[in-house]
This record gives C-alpha cells, sequence and structure tokens, in this order.
C-alpha cells in the first residue's frame, strides 16, 4: 500500500553539511560560531539547571519573553514578530501558509537548496533564477530576474548563503515597492556585514516582505534552533500564528535567545572579529595565489591556484579539515570562518596543499 503523497515523492531532500562524531576535526563547513555563548546563556543554563520545574510546564504559544526582547531590539511592536524553532521553520511557515498547489516560489540559483524542499513539499512549483556577473564568476544575484519571474513568492538570502554577497537596502527596496509579490529575506547572515543591509527598520513601510533572523550564526546558538519572522503585514502575520505549531519552541531556547540578546557589546566584539578574519584569511590566501571571493558572512568562496574545488575539499577531509564542496561551484570550496587557531591551521594546509 502506499501511503506517500505525490509531492512527497518527487521531493529532493536537502543536504546537510557533515557532522563528525569526534571532536579533533577543524570544523569549518557548516557556518557556525567561533565562539561559545555569552556568559548571560551560561548563567541562563546554570539557572535552569536550579529550576527544573520549570520544564514540567509549557513554553508561552507566543514566544515570550524573547518576542518582546527581539521586538525591542529592533524598535518593532510584538505583533510584528514570530519566534520560530530555527529559521527553517520560519521559511516552512512561508510556504505552508502563501503557496497553493502548483503555484510558483523563486529563489536565486546559487543560495540555500533548502528552499527548494520546502516549495516541494507543500505541492509548490520550483522556480530558478539565472545568475549574473559577481566579480567574475556567474554566481551574482540578479533582482529583475526574480522579479519578472511569474512565480508568486521569492526567496532571497541577503548576504547569499553560498557567496556571501550583500545586496544593499536602496536595491533591494526599490525592486520590492514595485513588485506585486512576497519578498521573503533570509538574513541569517546580515549581522555580519560591514553595511547594514537589514530589512527590518523598513518594514513599517513594505507590505509585501517577510524578514527572517536566526539565532544559529551570530549568536552561536545553532545548537538550540532559535529563529524569527518578522512583517508588518497583519493578515500575512495572523494566518502565520494560525498555522504554526501551537508550542513550537520550548523554554530553555526562550531564555536562552533573551540572555543572548543581553549582551550586545560582546556580540559586536565577536562580529568585529569575524570581519577582520575574513579580511586576513582573504589577503593570505591571495598571497597563496588562491582566488577568494568577497563575501559579507561568516564564510567565503576560495578556489586553489591550479587544482580543482574537490581535489582541495578532499585533500583538506584527509587532514580533519572539513570545508563544504560544491559541484556547481567548481573551483571553488566555501569555507567558514573559524577561531584563530582553526583559520592558522587551514592556511598552513591550503599553502602545504599547493606546495609541489
Amino acid at each position: 500500500m502506499d501511503f506517500l503523497a505525490n509531492r512527497v515523492k518527487r521531493l529532493k531532500p536537502y543536504t546537510a553539511g557533515e557532522q563528525p562524531n569526534e571532536d579533533d576535526w577543524v570544523k569549518l563547513n557548516t557556518n557556525e560560531n567561533p565562539f561559545e555563548p555569552v556568559q548571560a546563556v551560561k548563567d541562563t543554563l546554570i539557572w535552569f539547571s536550579k529550576n527544573l520545574q520549570l520544564l514540567r510546564k509549557y513554553p508561552h504559544p507566543m514566544g515570550e519573553p524573547l518576542r518582546s526582547a527581539f521586538a525591542t531590539q529592533w524598535n518593532l511592536p510584538p505583533e510584528d514578530v514570530l519566534i520560530t524553532n530555527g529559521s527553517d521553520e520560519a521559511l516552512s511557515l512561508i510556504c505552508r501558509t502563501c503557496l497553493n498547489e502548483a503555484e510558483a516560489a523563486i529563489y536565486p540559483n546559487i543560495s540555500y537548496s533548502l528552499y527548494s524542499t520546502l516549495i516541494q513539499s507543500v505541492g509548490g512549483t520550483v522556480k530558478k533564477a539565472p545568475m549574473r556577473n559577481y566579480q567574475n564568476y556567474p554566481y551574482g544575484v540578479d533582482l529583475e530576474a526574480l522579479e519578472n519571474s511569474n512565480a508568486k513568492l521569492v526567496f532571497l538570502p541577503n548576504p547569499n548563503a553560498i557567496t556571501g554577497e550583500a545586496i544593499s537596502c536602496k536595491e533591494l527596496i526599490q525592486t520590492i515597492q514595485k513588485s506585486k509579490k512576497l519578498w521573503v529575506i533570509d538574513e541569517a547572515y546580515a549581522d555580519f556585514s560591514t553595511e547594514s543591509i537589514s530589512l527590518i527598520p523598513y518594514l513599517s513601510t513594505l507590505q509585501n516582505v517577510i524578514v527572517t533572523r536566526t539565532f544559529s550564526k551570530s549568536y552561536s546558538l545553532a545548537g538550540l534552533r532559535i529563529g524569527a519572522l518578522l512583517t508588518s503585514n497583519k493578515t500575512l502575520m495572523q494566518a502565520l500564528y494560525a498555522i504554526k505549531d501551537s508550542y513550537n519552541e520550548d523554554v530553555v531556547a526562550l531564555y536562552c535567545g533573551m540572555a543572548a540578546l543581553e549582551e550586545q557589546t560582546e556580540f559586536q566584539k565577536r562580529i568585529q572579529f569575524v570581519q577582520k578574519e575574513r579580511t586576513r584569511l582573504k589577503q593570505e590566501l591571495q598571497k597563496l595565489n588562491f582566488i577568494v571571493l568577497d563575501s559579507e558572512a561568516n564564510f567565503y568562496l576560495a578556489a586553489a591556484p591550479k587544482q580543482s574545488g574537490k581535489e582541495f575539499y578532499e585533500w583538506l577531509k584527509a587532514q580533519k579539515i572539513l570545508v563544504r564542496y560544491f559541484d556547481h561551484l567548481e573551483p571553488f570550496v566555501r569555507i567558514s570562518i573559524g577561531n584563530e587557531a582553526e583559520n592558522n591551521v587551514l592556511l598552513k594546509r591550503a599553502k602545504e596543499f599547493i606546495s609541489p
């Protein structure tokens, strides 16, 4: 007997980055933060260990107290914020809420491949926008191609989840204000940009925009799965709340997320570290004749002078260093920015790789 929906049979699952079980790997493949969570998060976990009775009760259905804390940080009304189980749940909620069977959603051909899985999971039609030139490679986001499609929904990671390319607020807003599509701006990496590229401050004037955010990258909380969905469109938000699970975020995550927001001075120091290391790594690899593309995220694309991306990836893996290989990005691999020691190991091994 066949129990599977046809849309599920056609679905191509998302391929996650490798997660080794041993601790002796240099892991630069899934864009995790090189720092531990801030002290306020550690203190919150200790407090929870002494107040375990809180785990007996359900969490707040509206994601409090994190929802209000996040809204305050961005000067938004709390009703414009929906706390989610990671930003992936936010993306899934949008598909479930906004896409009818066979309706199309589009995203840049080189970007986060989970978009395709989520679109297909609700029976939607996947469209991929062609890319434009980006630093002499066909990896750039083409806003015009996204807008000129017949898709109902646009997914746009900014910065791009594969290349680190960032699009300015001005350019985005000019496109979105003229559009009749729903634009989902995935800002998973926006905190790492040297320029302010977030659309959150402009949401009150953009009724066809949803912004998604995550605590996995810049707040070092990938293991807790905390995200947020933001829109000023009241009709959309009401429907999204109706679709979401009744208690979609656990109480530990809600309080740890709130604690993470408290230490903004330390947060900014860590962002600056990533930005400085991003510049240093690019400069050092270029001295070895690697091609390194500009990035506004906590990773970068790098290509060896002569060898293929697959050769570089496999050689590093043999040295217990993980980076991310995508066959459609040859000769590049994507390398996350680690701590200083990890980055130095990467540079040392890169030099060995190209040596005769």
